[in-house]
């Protein structure tokens, strides 16, 4: 052995002996969940009832690999709030899409957003989405071209007059649910 390396190891003694032995703690935090929920464990896909305030008061939460989360709007329409008092694993989806519409009624819109506009049918004319950023009715024609998309934090790469006006921040701060795309005569909305 060489004094350098003895040097080295007097050195790191020396340092770690006035160096006082500390404890790390975590920083607490509260997300508001009263655990009323219970577990919320998905193993298998899932659709949960949404309550009337949208939140979901859990214990823990776990969604596994390759499972789906869905969830039924309440009356009120509100966003989900998923909410846990423990540890929280999202290996698969938490789906909150619309759907889509049919030749009488345009797309629901999925917890918290905005319906797609109506389809024209029966002699009316085709609407525009719902929401903030609704997207503009399509001209009149059975098929999907000319029909606004709706919009949400980012501008849409569909180049068109009828796209839905930007809104909302990306953060989802505060949460507000995406618009409605435009129907049109005889197609989905």
């Amino acid at each position: 052995m060489n004094y350098g390396t003895i040097i080295k190891r007097a050195f790191a003694l020396l340092v770690c002996g006035l160096v006082p032995f500390q404890t790390l703690v975590g920083q607490s935090f509260s997300s508001g969940s009263n655990g009323s929920f219970g577990p919320l464990n998905v193993e298998q896909n899932m659709t949960i009832d949404l309550p009337p305030d949208g939140i979901i008061h859990a214990t823990t939460i776990n969604i596994a690999q390759s499972r789906v989360l869905k969830f039924n709007r309440n009356l009120s329409n509100t966003p989900v709030y998923l909410l846990a008092t423990g540890e929280v694993f999202i290996r698969g989806t938490i789906d909150v899409d619309g759907g889509r519409g049919t030749n009488f009624s345009g797309g629901q819109a999925g917890p918290g957003g905005f319906d797609g506009g109506n389809p024209g049918s029966l002699g009316t004319p085709a609407g525009s989405g719902f929401g903030p950023g609704g997207g503009g009715a399509g001209p009149g024609s059975r098929t999907l071209d000319g029909v606004g998309p709706g919009s949400y934090a980012t501008a849409s790469d569909v180049v068109s007059d009828k796209v839905g006006p930007t809104y909302g921040s990306p953060l989802l701060v505060p949460i507000v649910g995406g618009s409605g795309g435009g129907g049109t005569t005889g197609n989905p909305g």
